[in-house]
């Protein structure tokens, strides 16, 4: 499939379910995510269509077809179109989708049977399509997708990452619905065309970076043969370790993406060289991207290159004036020493950095003036001594723009004036001459507050100052803390929030006398932990009592959730699991919490994450993924309680995974991420676990001894000899 006139790129599936391909076969995107499909029909037809697809990836991974081998001639000949510019749904005039030989898609019939189809009359917006394999689709009516790749398992998504072809789209997903054999496909997607041109020489792109307020990629439904993607996670171009060079002519990148108004579109440039730039529009401007439209977008990467202040005070006002009249997007005002100036300093660009460099800036009984008034770009001040006042402009004006104050100290006043503050870190001394240490959080009209309310973000630093908010004379903002420590009592001060997973604690600390407030995360629950794994670079069992490290048999160290390396282990299927012998510190009927993260893709059979065994074969309970990506929770004698999530998980994303068996309620509860999903009752009451946990195995990544192997990533594992309350659970998740 490719777009008139241009090279098309030939994609390889990635997932492991998928029949392989010929080479320079149709593109196949990588698969990333669940979802269902929602049509207006029965139930009984979506049922048809789910079974029907449950079946094709059973038979995928079992058969693994060979079309280089096996092509039977089907008895059943379709005839597929795609959109053309006559229905003004097309991707453009000069632009019309093209099928290419050898393109596949896939078919389900009103009788279940899946089968996959593939042509040699590719070249033109319409061809025929004959079936290879064992199972024609025989029986109207039929419902046909492109590319294959499309559905992992029973479920379709729209891939995270695309890759980059020159002057084309690689991924174009099309779905199809008919009650005959001709086939008319139309665009689940839209194009956005980011045209990007440098001044600067031998750039070369490797990667774009799109996110908004709604998603771009993941699960997704169909809605009036458009995709809608639920979440808002981005989509990222991959350009390849080479990349593509840019120069003063713009270069095409084409990203499909659903059919949206999106705000709050950033777009994120990565050069090979380590440079990178992004661009995020305005608060109430918008991107309208159509179903099968192209969305052009212009952007112009420049250097960011540091404008170098020395020490003497005529040289800071040149430089600042420099920094100002920047023509590239955020510069660095980097201080070399210490200076001390007499006079205001007026920032009136809408986004750069002022490094201080480790030095101190002091402007006597003047101010530091920010008039970036451009929301979604920021200024930044870091890493120094800052002196005096800091304000937007002094006449009344509000300033919609961030402000990001980190890694510095502060013994002035900050009027926020309508900017959003972020301070990282800061320490906020109190001095009260010649002003008073104190951050006045407000707008200068109660109109402009109701369309962009003042918020100021903490996250970490001292502050022994005051949070003045000017009285009642002038309307309020709004000030959320994620950790610190403060002189005063946070939770008291008005217009003040705690979020949910942080609470206000008396600091304890040896400098508990000037803050003897601190605002810090929920700690997880640990007077009942008797075992936690944090696979910091080995299986040892973290806890300082009765600790018992796991036997590693197969399974690599990997990056965990935040990027770390070596700090997770990644399991790869047959002969990779964990063993923990004994468990110890459990009854044979008591209350217990199992949790864990995981992070997988896997889809075809069940794939445990932990199981209990006594050596022979006998089991206790376990937490698995079921084939469909589900998570499932199976315990006492002969499977006698058991519950399944509704949602599936095998989306390649890191999530937690909480069992609490609760013998006292007579309940078990399964969490993810935080929030119950699922739970079931002990209707014939608590039941002795078979095994005890006294004295026998306990697996990870397999069943026993070696059935039902997990794939993917695993991280964190504990186990509380108590079940967790809600709460704690998600405390456990926020921490």
């Amino acid at each position: 499939m490719s777009l008139r006139g241009a090279r098309p790129l030939r994609w390889h599936p990635e997932v492991s379910c998928a029949p392989p391909v010929k080479r320079n076969r149709s593109r196949v995107a990588i698969a990333t995510m669940t979802v269902s499909l929602i049509k207006e029909d029965s139930t009984m037809r979506r049922f048809i269509i789910f079974a029907a697809m449950a079946a094709m990836a059973l038979t995928a991974c079992q058969q693994n077809l060979n079309i280089e081998e096996e092509k039977p001639e089907g008895t059943v000949v379709f005839t597929a179109s795609t959109e053309l510019p006559s229905t003004k749904t097309a991707l453009d005039a000069s632009l019309n989708v093209l099928w290419q030989d050898n393109d596949i898609i896939s078919i389900v019939d009103g009788g279940s049977r899946v089968g996959q189809y593939q042509t040699t009359t590719g070249g033109a917006t319409t061809a025929t399509f004959t079936h290879y394999g064992d199972t024609p689709a025989v029986q109207s009516p039929f419902i046909a997708w492109y590319p294959t790749s499309l559905m992992v398992g029973s479920n379709f998504i729209l891939p995270s990452t695309q890759n980059y072809v020159a002057d084309n789209i690689a991924c174009n997903p099309m779905y199809a619905e008919s009650s005959t054999t001709n086939l008319s496909f139309k665009n689940l997607c839209g194009i956005i065309r980011l045209n990007v041109s440098t001044s600067m020489t031998g750039k070369k792109v490797s990667k774009i970076v799109l996110s908004a307020d709604q998603g771009m990629s993941g699960a997704f439904t169909i809605v009036s043969n458009a995709a809608v993607v639920s979440g808002t996670d981005g989509v990222t171009l991959d350009c390849g370790t080479e990349g593509v060079e840019i120069g003063t002519t713009a270069i095409p990148f084409y990203i499909a993406v659903p059919a949206a108004d999106y705000e709050n579109l950033a777009i994120k440039v990565e050069t090979t060289d380590g440079l990178e730039q992004t661009k995020t529009l305005k608060t109430g401007e918008k991107v309208t991207v159509g179903r099968s439209m192209i969305t052009d977008i212009t952007l112009a990467f420049n250097n960011i290159s540091p404008i170098i202040v020395t020490a003497n005070s005529s040289n800071l006002a040149a430089q600042v004036d420099a920094f100002n009249a920047a023509t590239t997007d955020n510069p660095t005002l980097l201080l070399t020493e210490d200076i001390n100036y007499s006079g205001d300093i007026i920032i009136t660009r809408k986004n750069g950095v002022i490094d201080l460099g480790g030095h101190s800036l002091n402007f006597g009984d003047h101010w530091l003036y920010l008039q970036n008034d451009v929301s979604g770009e920021s200024i930044t001040i870091k890493n120094g001594s800052l002196g005096n006042r800091i304000d937007g402009l002094n006449t009344p004006k509000d300033y919609f723009g961030t402000v990001i104050l980190e890694d510095i100290t502060l013994t002035g006043e900050i009027f926020t004036d309508g900017h959003l503050y972020e301070l990282i870190n800061v320490n906020y001394t109190y001095i009260s001459s010649p002003t008073i240490s104190r951050f006045e959080n407000y707008a200068s009209s109660p109109e402009n507050l109701s369309i962009y309310p003042c918020m100021a973000i903490i996250r970490g630093g001292k502050y022994n100052c005051r949070f003045h908010h000017n009285g009642d004379a002038w309307p309020k903002g709004k000030t959320t803390i994620y950790g610190g420590k403060f002189a005063d009592d946070p939770s008291a001060i008005a217009n003040v929030t705690i979020p949910e997973g942080y609470s206000v604690r008396a600091n304890t600390d040896a400098d508990k006398v000037t803050y003897p407030y601190i605002v810090e995360k929920n700690a997880p629950a640990s007077s009942n932990l008797v075992h936690y794994w944090p696979f910091n670079g080995n299986t040892n069992d973290a806890v300082t009592s009765g600790a018992i490290n796991a036997t590693n048999d197969g399974a690599t160290l990997t990056t965990d959730r935040f990027g770390n390396a070596n700090s997770a282990y990644l399991f790869e299927g047959e002969g990779d699991r964990m063993n923990i012998y004994p468990a110890g510190n459990f009854d044979a009927v008591t209350s217990f919490t199992f949790n864990a993260w995981v992070n997988t893709t896997g889809t075809g059979g069940s794939a445990n994450i932990v199981r209990t065994d006594n050596g022979n074969g006998s089991w206790g309970w376990c937490v698995r993924f079921h084939g469909d990506g589900k998570i499932e929770i199976w315990e006492g004698t002969n499977w006698a309680y058991n519950t399944i999530s509704a949602n599936a998980y095998n989306d390649g994303n890191w999530h937690m995974v909480t069992y609490v068996r609760d013998v006292n309620n007579l309940n078990g509860i399964l969490y993810v991420d935080g929030n119950e999903v699922s739970s079931y009752s002990m209707t014939n009451g608590a039941q002795s676990l078979t095994p005890s946990w006294e004295n026998n195995y306990h697996y990870l990544g397999v069943a026993t001894p070696s059935l039902e192997y997990f794939v993917g990533k695993m991280d964190e594992v504990r186990l509380y000899n108590k079940a967790l309350t809600a709460e704690e659970v998600s405390a456990l998740y926020l921490y």
